[in-house]
């Protein structure tokens, strides 16, 4: 017997890129999908947010393809102002290497070096269980 297919309730925005349920389209946003929070947003943020989706979905890739890292250096050079080309100039340090340390990590750092600090037991007091 073939199991049926498991029917996705609702529709994909592909601004937010969320499933979200049918009460959250309206009208032409069904065949669009886009969503009622979406389509209210001024068109230079959704074009943001889009160009977002698609790095987030480039970095993802294993492996990246030529055009992939193309992508990514486009739009950290053409967008550096805006969300989307800090996210990909972001991406593009991490994928290469070249991240530098966060100040909040080294706190981090320094806060489990002191947790995990071992005890010396001298020789003589050691003993075997």
């Amino acid at each position: 017997m073939v199991a049926k297919k498991k029917k996705q309730q609702g529709h994909y925005c592909r601004i937010c890129s969320e499933y979200k349920a049918n009460e959250q389209f309206s009208g032409k946003g069904h065949s669009r999908h886009i969503c009622k929070e979406c389509r209210s947003l001024p068109d230079d943020v959704k074009a943001d947010m889009v160009r977002c989706n698609e790095v987030e979905r480039a970095v993802f890739k294993c492996p990246m393809s030529r055009q992939d890292w193309e992508l990514l250096e486009k739009y950290a050079k053409k967008y550096k102002d805006k969300e989307s080309g800090q996210f990909a100039q972001d991406m593009l340090d991490m994928k290469r290497g070249n991240q530098t340390p966060d100040e909040d990590m080294e706190e981090d750092d320094v806060l489990i070096e002191g947790i995990y600090e071992e005890e010396t037991i001298p020789f003589g007091k050691a003993t075997l269980i």
